[in-house]
C-alpha cells in the first residue's frame, strides 16, 4: 500500500530489506535512504551472512551486488529464488555486462541496477518489486 506523501511507505507491516554488499559506504547509504521512507533495512558483506539471516527472518526484499567475496550474488540470487521465492530480489552492482544482467533477469531478479545507483530509481525498483 503507498502513501499519499510521495517517496513515503505506508503499509500494515513495514517491509523489510535485506542488502548485501562488500562495500560500507554502498551498505550505509542504502540503509540511510530505505529506512528513510520507512523501511527496515538489514546489511550484510557476504552471502555467507545473508544465507544466515535469511534463515532466521523474513525479508520481503533483498538488494545483492554480484562482485562479493566467497559466493556470488548471482549465488544468492539462485538460493533465494529456490529457498524463498516470496522474497523480491534486485541486483546492485557495478558490472555493466548485459549477458550477466539478462542471466540475472532470467533467474529471477526484479531489477538489476548499476553503480552508482540514483536513490530515487532504487527506490522506485523497490516498490516495484513490492508490488509483486
Amino acid at each position: 500500500m503507498m502513501s499519499s506523501e510521495p517517496g513515503k511507505i505506508s503499509t500494515l507491516q513495514t517491509p523489510r530489506v535485506l542488502v548485501v554488499d562488500d562495500e560500507r559506504f554502498v551498505r550505509e547509504i542504502v540503509r540511510r535512504w530505505l529506512e528513510r521512507v520507512g523501511y527496515e533495512c538489514t546489511c550484510v558483506e557476504s552471502v555467507g551472512l545473508a544465507c544466515d539471516l535469511l534463515q532466521q527472518h523474513t525479508f520481503d526484499i533483498v538488494t545483492s551486488d554480484i562482485s562479493l567475496p566467497g559466493r556470488s550474488g548471482m549465488e544468492l540470487l539462485q538460493t533465494v529464488k529456490e529457498k524463498y521465492p516470496e522474497t523480491a530480489m534486485l541486483m546492485l552492482t557495478a558490472n555493466a555486462d548485459t549477458k550477466l544482467a539478462i542471466q540475472a533477469l532470467t533467474l529471477g531478479a526484479y531489477g538489476y541496477l548499476l553503480k552508482p545507483v540514483e536513490q530515487e530509481e532504487l527506490l522506485c525498483q523497490i516498490e516495484r518489486a513490492l508490488e509483486h
